[in-house]
């Protein structure tokens, strides 16, 4: 009983590990989107020092499409997600009508 314990709790350390290693890279983007760009090359830090909205104002200034492609990918987003929920739906029901041998 107590291998499985520390079995797990290894198996534990590894995954919150992975998802560490795995989020911090959007977190640091995520929030150096809201950095002046002197903190973003100045050093590594996840919270910026000066909240600033400097880039989105910089971005939808000098690219108007901007708005556009952000609406496109959305919608990209939530169609492929729908029709994936939809098809695997009717996959699941299918394959849990079927009987298998075994």
């Amino acid at each position: 009983m107590k291998d499985l314990k520390i079995g797990k709790f290894i198996l534990y350390s590894i995954l919150i590990g992975y998802a560490v290693v795995t989020v911090t890279p959007f977190l640091w983007a995520f929030f150096a989107s809201f950095k002046p760009l002197n903190e973003i090359v100045g050093g590594f830090s996840i919270l910026p020092e000066n909240w600033t909205l400097d880039n989105y104002r910089y971005i939808i200034s000098t690219q108007p499409l901007f708005i556009r492609w952000l609406f496109n990918s959305v919608v990209i987003a939530v169609v492929g997600t729908l029709l994936n929920i939809l098809f695997n739906s009717m996959a699941g029901y299918a394959l849990a009508r079927l009987s298998f041998p075994g």
